[in-house]
């Protein structure tokens, strides 16, 4: 017998509109958080949908398609800032053609800030407070029967001209309680999605979480769904997911998202072991930090199969570590770019420019530094102070913060330090990729990592990727020529 129809929506957003420049190297993997609640959601006696619009290049008009062709009683929808609005256009398209249509919206960005979203957009009937497992079940079943929410621990509701907090609901503590994601709600899982370039080793590839929450206090980090407390699969509970994957689906690449993957010691040395054991032919890459980094650990991740950890540096700077709370020293950067390296991992560096107290000296500092790192890859985005963070209530003692949720995209500087420009934030962002990857060194070292056709296709869309954006910044740099900063960059090295 069927179960009752729902959908569950990951709303339209190009590659362009998350990528920008970068788009050729772009990521269409689907989006693990929604075939995680689709198989609760089965469990529950549902006959769930998956419509992940960004993974497939979906339209406003082909999403729309999908989910009315589906008949469903009640649509799920997930949005981070920088898509909020279009979850918003996507609801809005939805409540044209049947207005009875129940939505509710989840993710970050309506868990950081419920009453604000619910205000702003009124297509929205509820939204979560936080993790979806525990309450997904019972707001569907309310929502399809016509039954109050108010009496569900974890929304915020509408009633009359306002809004309600029903209280938080309890987060999941039995990790190894939760299925695994319904990976068959996937069309064309996995050859039909593409990690982003140098994300990946080998093809298929799939990606996986093994924990949840992270305990760091990082003031530019959203915690607002998962919360401050690690918690995580077990390590037979992770290997059976990696053996599923492996033997179902034929997957041979796995990227673990993970904020810290490593943060468990004696399960991350236990799953390393269970790989071994099983004979599972998997390489896999994982994000770390610096703190976490020692050498039986990263031996043992090795032989397992990881080729690559990307660490959060954020800065060459000790202040504005300090400032934005990272809690950690460059001393201990340097240690854990050289021990990875020494363990024959890769080393991708993940850097943020344009920070709380960033002068053009800081900036300067955090591209040496890079350069003066055995990373072999770059990555840059611009400070953001997204809702729910503590730096966007601090941000304004230090700069000027844009208007409005559409701006705060990573892409462009949505925060500018006082005494610099966006202009020259772009500037430099673009700089320093120009100035990391033109080297022999790393040039040399991609050339050499080539051992099949698909290593050759990811250094193309890497390289196509970043000639790009290299031709855009010095174009924006020829318009922009009146700048002081344009006319006389060099001035930071004195």
């Amino acid at each position: 017998m069927p179960g009752i129809p729902a959908v569950l929506v990951n709303p339209p957003h190009s590659l362009e509109e998350r990528y920008g420049a970068m788009k050729a190297a772009g990521n269409t993997m689907p989006m693990l958080g929604l075939l995680q609640l689709a198989v609760v959601l089965r469990g529950a006696g549902f006959e769930p949908l998956v419509v992940d619009a960004p993974a497939r290049g979906l339209s406003y008009a082909e999403t729309l398609r999908e989910v009315m062709a589906a008949a469903p009683r009640v649509v799920g929808m997930t949005a981070f800032t920088p898509s909020i609005h279009n979850a918003a256009k996507t609801a809005r398209l939805l409540k044209e053609s049947r207005p009875d249509l129940p939505i509710i919206l989840g993710g970050p960005h309506a868990a950081a800030v419920p009453e604000e979203t619910m205000r702003m957009f009124d297509c929205f009937d509820a939204v979560a407070l936080g993790e979806g497992e525990p309450l997904i079940a019972p707001a569907f079943s309310a929502l399809a029967e016509g039954a109050d929410l108010a009496g569900i621990p974890g929304l915020a509701v509408r009633k009359g001209d306002g809004v309600i907090l029903t209280g938080r609901a309890a987060p999941v503590r039995d990790m190894d309680s939760l299925p695994f994601p319904a990976w068959d709600l996937a069309p064309g899982f996995p050859r039909s999605y593409r990690p982003a370039a140098h994300t990946h080793r080998r093809l298929p590839a799939a990606t996986m979480f093994t924990t949840r929450g992270c305990p760091e206090q990082c003031k530019f980090c959203d915690r607002s769904v998962f919360g401050n407390t690690i918690r995580g699969f077990s390590a037979e509970y992770v290997a059976d997911q990696m053996q599923h994957l492996v033997r179902s689906f034929g997957v041979r690449d796995l990227i673990i998202y993970d904020d810290i993957f490593p943060i468990l010691r004696p399960r991350l040395l236990r799953i390393c072991e269970l790989i071994r054991s099983r004979g599972l032919d998997l390489t896999w890459s994982c994000n770390s930090r610096v703190n976490f980094a020692d050498p039986e650990s990263l031996r043992a991740m090795r032989e397992a199969g990881c080729w690559q950890i990307g660490y959060g540096i954020e800065s060459g700077s000790q202040e504005i570590l300090d400032i934005i709370g990272k809690r950690i020293k460059l001393e201990q950067v340097e240690r854990a770019v050289r021990l990875t390296a020494e363990a024959g991992i890769r080393v991708k560096g993940f850097f943020i420019i344009g920070h709380p107290g960033e002068t053009l000296a800081t900036i300067r500092r955090t591209i040496d530094f890079a350069k003066s790192l055995r990373m072999d890859d770059y990555q840059t985005c611009f400070f953001t102070p997204f809702p729910g963070t503590a730096m966007h209530k601090e941000a304004e003692k230090y700069g000027t913060v844009a208007v409005g949720w559409d701006r705060m995209n990573l892409l462009t500087p949505a925060f500018v330090p006082s005494g610099l420009t966006a202009a020259g934030l772009e500037y430099w962002a673009a700089r320093s990729y120009r100035e990391f990857y033109l080297r022999p060194r790393i040039i040399w070292r991609y050339l050499a990592g080539i051992r099949r056709p698909s290593h050759v296709f990811q250094i193309l869309r890497g390289a196509a990727a970043l000639v790009d954006s290299l031709i855009r910044a010095v174009w924006h740099r020829l318009a922009k020529r009146s700048s002081t900063l344009s006319r006389d960059p060099e001035r930071v090295r004195k």
